[in-house]
């Protein structure tokens, strides 16, 4: 499963990698491999208050607290940016943030399968139309 993440090696351009995982054993898995490959600068954030795990390099701040706000001033330079599971803080995130400060990043979603098994109730709440559309016509099959 972590070797299909292991694909951003050679960019040249600032990441930013999205969590939200309470645990953290993920996290720091990634965290690990990531920084073990990337030859560009890397940051990283896991959206959760209580992490069990402490991954150092990807601070636990809670979206929309105050430590989230002064973390996301001091971020620059974001060209791409990976969301390690996508979900309605993600979603938030991308539309309140990213899109009014770096309105030119590229998306990545690393699709895990916790996304396919375990569904948010309101799928039409968290997809665009085309992505909804998609999935809807498609979710059998993948």
């Amino acid at each position: 499963m972590l070797v299909s993440v292991i694909f951003w090696m050679a960019e040249s351009s600032t990441s930013l990698h999205v969590f939200e995982d309470g645990l953290g054993f993920y996290t720091k898995k990634i965290v690990g491999h990531i920084k073990a490959s990337a030859t560009t600068p890397q940051t990283f954030i896991n959206f959760t208050k209580n992490v069990a795990i402490d991954v150092p390099d990807a601070p636990a701040l809670p979206f929309h607290s105050s430590g989230f706000k002064t973390w996301w001033k001091k971020q620059q330079n974001i060209k791409k940016i990976y969301f390690h599971r996508y979900s309605v803080t993600a979603y938030f995130f991308l539309k309140w943030y990213v899109r009014k400060r770096f309105p030119k990043a590229k998306i990545i979603w690393v699709f895990w399968s916790g996304e396919y098994y375990n569904l948010p109730s309101k799928t039409n709440f968290i997809y665009d139309k085309y992505s909804l559309k998609y999935f809807l016509e498609h979710r059998d099959k993948l």
